[in-house]
Order: C-alpha cells, then structure tokens, then sequence
C-alpha cells in the first residue's frame, strides 16, 4: 500500500510539473513573399495555424512587401496573418537592420517604417519587437539607448 501511495504522489508531482511547462512559437521575417507568390497568393502555414488553432507570434519585416511586383497581393497577405485571431504580431524592423551596424537614429526609423502596415491593419503599433541577428548594439549604452525609444514607442 505504501509503494501505491508513493507512487500515486510522484504521478501527482510529474502531472502538475508537465503541466506547468510551456512554449512559445514564434515566426520571423514575415511576409516571405518568394513563398506567397509560389503558392498563388495562399500561406499554407498560416491555413495549418489557423485550422489546429495555434497561438504564434509573428515579427515582421514590412520591407519584405515590396521585394518583387505584387505589392497589393503582399499586403493583403500580411494582413491575413494579422487578422488571424491567433497571430500576435511584432515588429522586425522594416529591413532587417543590423543595430550594431548603424545609428541609433537610422536604426529608430527603421523601426518606425517598419510598422506602418502593421499600424493601419491592427489600428496599432505592434506591442512586440525583436531585434534582427539578435543585435542590441554595440555596447550597454546602446542598448539603453534603443530601449528606453522602444519603451516609448
């Protein structure tokens, strides 16, 4: 009976402890509009998403929108994974700017443009962002200098 009982109790702590385990799926530089243009303007992915309803966050880079000639069928791509109930969508930088490469202010006002159709669609900026090549900057204070404008835009 003892061996039941402990048995029964470590079922218990690996149940509550699996069950407190969690991941996030996240997505990066969305549209990849060489994929959407050869599927005639479907996202397979996005369809699985949405028909197993996965919750995901997407970071977009809306400089990708103008990388061949179907600008409007861009658009109204990326803003089918935007109105997915289950997207929640970030900010990528419009062209995938290596901080550590540029200015600050150069680097802010990729950040800006790369929110302009995420901002119309959503009827806001995106709450989330992620740094391209996981750059923060050169050094701290760079890094503090690009949160504290992020922190307020």
């Amino acid at each position: 009976m003892k061996k039941l009982c402990i048995l029964f109790l470590l079922t218990l702590v690996l149940r509550a402890g699996f069950s407190q385990k969690q991941v996030a799926i996240t997505i990066d530089d969305i549209p990849n509009v060489e994929v959407f243009s050869r599927n005639k303007f479907s996202s397979p992915l996005l369809n699985i998403i949405n028909a197993i309803e996965l919750p995901v966050a997407i970071f977009i880079n809306e400089g990708n929108v103008y990388k061949n000639e179907f600008v409007a069928e861009n658009k109204k791509g990326l803003s089918k994974w935007l109105n997915s109930a289950y997207i929640t969508a970030g900010n990528h930088g419009y062209s995938h700017m290596n901080y550590s490469d540029t200015t600050l202010a150069a680097f802010e006002e990729d950040v800006k443009k790369g929110a302009l159709i995420t901002g119309e669609a959503l009827g806001r900026g995106p709450r989330y962002f992620r740094f391209p090549y996981n750059s923060m900057g050169k050094d701290s204070v760079a890094h503090q200098q690009v949160k504290k404008f992020l922190k307020k835009k």
